[in-house]
Formats: structure tokens, C-alpha cells, sequence
């Protein structure tokens, strides 16, 4: 994989990171303030959960171009 596809692969993977972890952040702030959980608040679990399997398929997809590279072994 050539540099340039390289930081793209990283820039796509930070993209869902950085999501994730906003969203964690909100939904932290939003649940210490209460006892149970709205439906916005499960709405966040699930945008976390749908980034972070975004991420899990990128890794999982470079992992399987590295090894048929001969390079992730």
C-alpha cells in the first residue's frame, strides 16, 4: 500500500474513532445526570456501537491485505 493509502486508511479510521468517543463523551454527561436512560441516549449507544464496528471491518479489512501481502504474519 502506497503512503498516500496509507493515511487515508488512517483518516478513515480516526474519522469513527473521534466519533465514538464524542459520542461516549455526551452520552457519559447525559447519563451521570440521570438514573435511567432516554431513548436519545440509546440512540448514542448505538451510533457508538455502529462507528466503532466500522472501525473493527477497516482493521479487520487491512489485516487481510496485509497477510495476503506477506506483511501482517
Amino acid at each position: 500500500m502506497a503512503m498516500t493509502d496509507e493515511r487515508k486508511f488512517l483518516h478513515d479510521v480516526a474519522g469513527p474513532i473521534a466519533t465514538s468517543l464524542f459520542i461516549a463523551e455526551i452520552l457519559d454527561e447525559n447519563l451521570s445526570a440521570k438514573l435511567a436512560p432516554t431513548e436519545d441516549d440509546l440512540l448514542l449507544v448505538k451510533q457508538i456501537l455502529e462507528s466503532l464496528g466500522k472501525v473493527k471491518t477497516m482493521l479487520s479489512e487491512r489485516r487481510d491485505i496485509l497477510i495476503a501481502k506477506g506483511d501482517g504474519q
